[in-house]
C-alpha cells in the first residue's frame, strides 16, 4: 500500500491500526472479520477493538445476519467529513482556551517570581517571548525596536500579525530599520502600509548587521541568527528596559523619516 495514504489517514486522526483495517475492509467489502485480519494484517484481539473505533467514528457500520456480523466500510468521502468534525473540534477547543488564558497568565504571574533572564532556540520561542510581551503591556504603550534584517527577513511572516496585535492594545510602533531590510522586504508579506500607529525610520546604511531589539512595557526582547537558527532573549526587568529604551530611542533619533501610507489612529 503506497505509504501516502496511511500518512493522509494519520493526518486525520487515524492510528496505523484503524487505517490497515480501514483500508482492508475497503479492499475486501462486506465481510465478517476473518477476511479483514487477513487483509490488513491486524491481530485478532485487537481487530474487534479497532472496528469499534472505526464504527464510532462513521468509518465502518455493522450488519448483524444469521451467520454472525458483517462490516462495510463507509464511502471514502467519509473522511473529508471526518476532516471537517476535526477541524470543527480544534476551532471549540482554541476559543476555550483563548477564554482561560488571562487566568492562567494569572496564574503564572502570580507564582514563583519568573526569571529575569530565558533564552530560547527557534521560531516558537521566539514567537512566545513576543506574545509574552504584548499581553503584559498596558494598553496604549509605546513599543520601541531596531529591526535587523537577519531576523526580519527569517520571520518575515511573523511582523504584520505581531504588528496588528499591537494595533488591538492600540500600542504605537516606533520601529528603527536597516536600510537594506526596509527596501528589500516585499510589500505583500509586510504589509507596511496597513499598520495603524505606526512610524518607522530608516537607519543610515552604515548602520548595519545589527540584531533585533525590542521594548515595550517591562520586557526587552533581542534576537538574531546564527547558522539559519533563531536565538531570542528574553529580559523581565524594569530598569533595564527604562535604559535600553533610552537607547533605542538614540538610534531612532538617527534615522531618516520615511513617507508610508499607513493610518495614525
Amino acid at each position: 500500500m503506497d505509504q501516502s495514504i496511511f500518512e493522509a489517514l494519520k493526518s486525520i486522526g487515524l492510528t496505523e491500526g484503524e487505517s490497515k483495517v480501514y483500508l482492508g475492509l475497503l479492499s475486501v467489502g462486506t465481510s465478517s472479520v476473518g477476511p479483514i485480519i487477513d487483509k490488513s494484517g491486524v491481530s485478532a484481539s485487537k481487530v474487534y477493538i479497532i472496528l469499534d473505533k472505526l464504527v464510532n467514528k462513521g468509518l465502518v457500520s455493522i450488519i448483524v445476519q444469521k451467520a454472525g456480523k458483517q462490516f462495510t466500510p463507509a464511502s471514502p468521502e467519509r473522511l473529508v467529513e471526518l476532516l471537517g468534525e476535526e477541524e470543527e473540534k480544534i476551532k471549540k477547543n482554541r476559543e476555550r482556551v483563548k477564554n482561560v488564558l488571562p487566568h492562567l497568565n494569572l496564574l503564572r504571574n502570580s507564582a514563583s517570581k519568573l526569571p529575569a533572564v530565558e533564552f530560547s532556540t527557534g521560531n516558537k520561542g521566539f514567537e512566545s517571548h513576543y506574545a509574552e510581551m504584548i499581553s503584559n503591556a498596558p494598553t496604549g504603550s509605546t513599543y520601541t525596536s531596531i529591526a535587523g534584517q537577519r531576523i526580519g527577513f527569517k520571520m518575515q511572516h511573523f511582523w504584520s500579525g505581531h504588528s496588528v496585535r499591537m494595533n488591538k492594545k492600540h500600542i504605537r510602533q516606533v520601529m528603527s530599520y536597516e536600510h537594506d531590510l526596509w527596501y528589500r522586504k516585499d510589500p505583500d508579506i509586510s504589509r507596511r502600509a496597513e499598520r495603524k500607529d505606526y512610524f518607522p525610520r530608516i537607519l543610515p546604511e552604515k548602520y548595519q548587521g545589527l540584531p533585533n531589539i525590542a521594548a515595550l512595557g517591562n520586557i526587552t526582547i533581542i534576537s538574531d541568527v546564527e547558522e539559519g537558527e533563531v536565538f531570542t532573549l528574553l529580559i523581565r526587568q524594569k530598569n533595564l528596559t527604562t535604559a535600553i529604551k533610552k537607547l533605542l530611542k538614540i538610534v531612532y533619533d538617527a534615522g531618516e523619516d520615511v513617507s508610508v501610507e499607513t493610518s495614525k489612529g
